[in-house]
């Protein structure tokens, strides 16, 4: 089961509760009407036996989206039964509430439950989204009450849409100015997510000194959006008409990107620099331990005309064998595994395969070079490595190495 239930954590959503409760049941002719106009004039083969419809509402100062499932059964003699699902509480300038039924942990988008009660509920947007409540299709909408708030969206905006325009009206105040006036404006925020409060106070800027951005004679709201992004990041103050106002957009924009990727630069190296004292740190606290239990064989060499292998003698040099050989010696921590031996086999100082050794069994367990692949060496290495295993047993013998 879904566990997004909640109390009302503060006055709007003790509020909120208040007023669900005071809505109470739809009367039969609104319950007719819900009924009449998403089955009466279809089909009975064309449509399913469960559908969803809406009623839209004006109530003390909220808009509310109602949502009602209903349920059609028989064949012959038909009967259908209606229960709200959820409703969707919105006003400009406060944080859409959500109050719902609880929901069966289900893929059906629709599986309510028709037993639990209707309570506040996590916002939908919060959800993954698949569990989001307004993925819930409807079949039709029922403007019982708009109040004189709203009206305009009767003209501007499609039914199977309002939903949206409602949550883009309630994160901030301006929000319904931007929709009366630049209808395009609010319908690019809305669909890019653009809802931050430093956006809508350069936005507030921008319709205060009557900006509208342009490239090349055409309004270009990405490019400007786009700005105010690289600024943010770089901490420009998007309340200065300086930034958000510029005369020169692309050039603005420009510089801007710039700026960013200069920072990021920065930061990388900054967190790379700490990355590798982290290492050094790492490195030290464990070099004791390795040439302890190693150093015997650091004086070992084995080789024959052409190549030389040698033990690793420090956790650096297991650093800079993986990071020359990109491979896994030094971050999957070989120099603390206990059975085994890491030996670098060269010709003439250049690297060419790590090799390990196990201990126990006294053989070559891996072999690899660059980015682990075989080189045309691979046999000769493995074949001298092996020849030369007394070599390696006398060395820990010598010290009384515990295996």
């Amino acid at each position: 089961m879904e566990n997004f239930n909640m109390k009302p954590r503060n006055k709007i959503e003790q509020e909120v509760v208040n007023l669900s409760h005071k809505l109470g049941e739809i009367g039969k002719r609104d319950n007719a009407r819900l009924i009449r106009n998403t089955y009466g004039s279809c089909k009975y083969e064309d449509m399913y036996n469960r559908c969803y419809a809406v009623i839209n509402q004006s109530y003390k100062g909220w808009q509310v989206l109602r949502y009602f499932r209903i349920d059609r059964h028989g064949k012959r003699d038909i009967s259908y039964n209606t229960w709200e699902v959820f409703q969707l509480w919105n006003k400009v300038g406060e944080k859409q509430i959500l109050i719902a039924r609880q929901r069966a942990y289900h893929y059906y988008v629709d599986a309510f439950l028709l037993s639990s009660p209707m309570e506040i509920r996590q916002n939908p947007k919060y959800c993954a989204s698949w569990l989001h409540f307004t993925d819930v299709g409807f079949s039709y909408m029922y403007d019982k009450s708009v109040d004189s708030t709203y009206k305009y969206c009767d003209n501007l905006i499609p039914t199977n849409e309002r939903k949206q325009w409602y949550r883009f009206l309630s994160v901030d105040k301006f929000a319904e100015t931007i929709l009366k006036q630049r209808h395009e404006l609010a319908e690019y925020m809305l669909t890019n997510n653009i809802l931050d409060k430093e956006y809508m106070t350069a936005v507030r800027i921008m319709f205060r000194h009557n900006y509208v951005p342009k490239n090349e004679g055409h309004t270009a709201y990405n490019l400007y959006f786009d700005m105010l992004q690289n600024m943010k990041y770089i901490g420009c103050d998007l309340s200065n008409p300086h930034f958000v106002c510029p005369d020169n957009l692309m050039h603005t924009h420009d510089w801007a990107l710039h700026a960013r990727q200069a920072l990021e630069a920065k930061r990388k190296t900054k967190a790379e620099h700490e990355k590798e004292i982290q290492r050094i740190k790492c490195a030290m606290d464990k070099n004791e331990k390795y040439i302890k239990a190693r150093s015997c064989f650091f004086d070992m060499t084995i080789s024959d005309s052409l190549i030389s292998c040698h033990v690793l003698q420090s956790v650096d040099e297991f650093y800079e064998e993986g990071t020359a050989m990109h491979h896994c010696v030094y971050a999957n921590r070989y120099y603390e595994k206990q059975n085994s031996l890491i030996l670098s086999a060269r010709i003439d100082n250049k690297r060419i395969e790590t090799v390990e050794v196990d201990l126990q069994q006294m053989k070559v367990v891996q072999c690899y070079g660059a980015c682990d692949k075989f080189t045309l060496y691979h046999d000769r290495i493995v074949n001298l490595v092996n020849n030369n295993m007394a070599t390696i047993k006398q060395c820990m013998t010598s010290k009384q190495i515990a295996i």
